[in-house]
């Protein structure tokens, strides 16, 4: 479970680091972290999808679903209507979408000296000065985050394995 954010996190690193060397690299790290962004939803959504689609059965009277009953969702889902089928959800996931809403106000950090700012989208010199140290900032803080999130992981890992 710790080790998959790692696994994760370390090929993005390497996205936005190579991006940025040479020459034009403010092109080229606008590139990067487009493809980073572009990949960081698609992973975050198709999987999410396809578990809810392939993973649905009947729901009860009570809207929970019924892994239990005889008449399991065995054939291709689309052939059920949506509204009578589902899944159940464990209070861990609320838990991790408010993580992941709390790890993004990390890049308000920032954004807003950058707005602030009001440089210009092309006036690299300006942005590079004035956003030094908030950069750092929101460096500093997304590593505590990550830090905070594997921390996280080994404890609720942990409390699955005892229960």
């Amino acid at each position: 479970l710790v080790v998959l954010p790692i696994l994760g996190a370390v090929p993005d690193s390497m996205i936005i680091l190579f991006s940025g060397m040479g020459d034009d690299a403010q092109e080229k790290l606008n590139v990067g972290v487009g493809a980073l962004a572009g990949s960081t939803v698609m992973l975050l959504t198709i999987p999410w999808f396809l578990v809810i689609l392939f993973g649905r059965v009947d729901l009860d009277e009570n809207g929970r679903g019924s892994y239990k009953s005889k008449n399991k969702n065995v054939n291709f889902p689309g052939l059920y209507p949506l509204m009578s089928t589902g899944i159940n959800v464990t209070g861990l996931v609320p838990k991790s979408g408010k993580m992941m809403i709390i790890t993004a106000l990390s890049n308000l950090i920032i954004q807003i000296p950058a707005v602030v700012l009001g440089c210009g989208f092309s006036d690299t010199v300006c942005h590079a000065g004035g956003e030094r140290y908030w950069a750092l900032a929101a460096m500093i803080l997304c590593i505590i985050g990550f830090v905070g999130y594997i921390w996280y992981c080994t404890i609720v890992a942990g409390s699955e394995e005892t229960a």
